[in-house]
């Protein structure tokens, strides 16, 4: 099955939160193997979303991004924000195969 990269990480977290009640056996095989099949798309994600913040996000004197209490971070140069936005939108839209293959 295809689907774009954003939706992979929406799913990976919808079933993070599924995962916290308690299902029967089953359900719970089944949502532990979807989480599993979602992972490496999420693990690209987070890879090239931190790439991003790192090359437009305001750093500190240490050279780290520095993130606001609330958890995003701003933005060096805020007149790139129109890239910054354009290139996650890109890379939300990567088309991935989700392997549906029972084991």
């Amino acid at each position: 099955m295809k689907t774009e990269l954003a939706r992979c990480c929406a799913a990976y977290l919808a079933v993070q939160g599924l995962m916290e009640q308690e299902w029967d056996y089953p359900s719970a095989y089944a949502l532990t193997r979807l989480r599993r099949a979602l992972q490496p798309h999420v693990d690209f994600f987070i890879q090239e979303e931190n790439k991003l913040i790192r090359q437009y996000g305001k750093t500190g004197e240490d050279g780290q991004v520095e993130y606001t209490p609330n958890g995003t971070f701003l933005l060096r140069y805020p007149a790139q924000a129109g890239t910054y936005n354009a290139q996650m939108l890109e890379l939300g839209g990567v088309e991935v195969e989700l392997d549906s293959q029972e084991p």
